[in-house]
């Protein structure tokens, strides 16, 4: 019996040296694991929510002055002398040639001699009229003699309207001698030289009007419609228009025509924006650059635009699973505003973006968030469809 309790002690210390050795091997194993697992890295990660947000575009525009006029001569003479500097600006009314003043003035004067005379006549038609419809009231003379006075008195006072008009029209033809002009701006160089004959109808020169000017340019479909959008909205903020052209500054104006119909071979919709140019900078026929300022996006998705990287299938973004684990997320670009990027496509309310150094960020890496410092995030609003979530919260 003896014998057989020592051996069965030391079967059971063998076994609870076995059984020791076995747990520290499997606390070894947990071990190792827990050193292969990559620590949660810190990043700032961004919360999707819709929002209403204002950007900037600019289009290449054309600037252009349809209201530009020729300068005809109205009445044939000599062109004896021309009265303006060509270039400088001159207002609607201004005279700019003589055509034969004199001539015309002297028609004038025999115009108005006779329409005296004519006058004069026509008193003494009149006159004798009224005495020989007395005389045939009596019966003194016949019905024919009576008419007879009657239609010269009728005939001397059309002669009298007659010669009214042509003094009229001389008068006219006296005002047209001296060339003027037909609207205010930059005058051109003169078409024909002093001491030659003209003609009614001879270009003379050309007035441009260039304050204010017009400028029109073509804008992509999708655009007209927001802008149309965004008037059409009581409250909506107003766009801001400016015209710039190289380093010469930029002139305030207003958007004040967006076309009806769609070019099918562009998709893009005419517009027009007309702007004041007191100092005259900017001329008719120059190519310039139109900038729409305070443009909306209503209730859209927008990540910073450093969150954006380009990967096997075009534009991605990095996002959080359930587990704050990182997640590849192809997308479809929108519009830029400023510093963000609009997503039109690949995002959904309350999607958590990583922002902050994505090119050290892998897929399936476990991320451990941080809450988004935008900065100045001036350039958009939250949309009222928009709950009281962050989207700059990481959690």
């Amino acid at each position: 019996m003896p014998y057989i309790t020592k051996s069965r002690s030391a079967f059971w210390g063998l076994a609870g040296a076995v059984a020791l050795a076995l747990s520290g091997c499997g606390q070894s194993n947990d071990q190792q694991q827990s050193q292969q697992e990559a620590p949660a890295k810190q990043a700032q990660v961004y919360r999707v929510a819709a929002r209403n947000i204002q950007l900037d575009k600019s289009f290449p525009a054309s600037v252009r002055s349809d209201n530009a006029a020729d300068v005809t001569a109205r009445v044939e003479g000599v062109l004896e002398g021309q009265t303006y500097k060509p270039g400088t600006m001159v207002k609607k009314g201004d005279p700019l040639f003589r055509i034969e003043p004199d001539t015309y003035a002297a028609k004038v004067a025999q115009a108005r001699a006779a329409l005296v005379s004519a006058q004069s006549e026509a008193q003494n038609a009149a006159r004798d009229n009224r005495r020989y419809q007395e005389l045939f009231r009596r019966g003194a003379i016949s019905a024919a003699q009576r008419d007879t006075y009657s239609n010269s008195a009728n005939t001397s006072q059309a002669a009298v309207e007659q010669a009214r008009a042509a003094l009229h029209d001389a008068q006219i033809n006296l005002n047209y001698s001296t060339v003027r002009a037909t609207a205010s701006g930059q005058v051109g160089l003169n078409e024909v030289n002093v001491g030659q004959l003209v003609s009614s109808g001879t270009k003379l020169t050309t007035v441009t009007p260039i304050n204010p000017l017009e400028v029109r340019f073509q804008i992509p479909e999708d655009d007209a419609m927001q802008i149309r959008r965004q008037q059409s909205m009581s409250g909506a903020p107003e766009i801001l228009t400016k015209l710039g052209v190289g380093s010469n500054g930029e002139l305030n104006g207003h958007l004040d025509y967006i076309g009806a119909s769609v070019n099918s071979d562009t998709n893009t919709v005419q517009a027009r924006a007309s702007f004041d140019n007191p100092e005259g900078v900017y001329l008719p026929g120059q190519y310039a650059q139109v900038r729409l300022q305070k443009l909306m996006r209503f209730n859209v998705y927008a990540v910073p635009e450093v969150a954006i990287t380009q990967g096997l299938n075009g534009p991605q973004l990095f996002v959080l699973d359930g587990d704050n684990k990182v997640a590849v997320r192809n997308v479809e670009l929108g519009d830029i505003a400023g510093d963000e990027q609009i997503i039109a496509d690949g995002l959904k309310r309350d999607d958590r973006v990583v922002v902050s150094d994505p090119g050290g960020i892998n897929v399936g890496d476990t991320i451990d968030p941080q809450p988004y410092q935008p900065g100045d995030n001036s350039n958009s609003q939250r949309s009222s469809s928009d709950d009281s979530s962050q989207s700059s919260d990481g959690e």
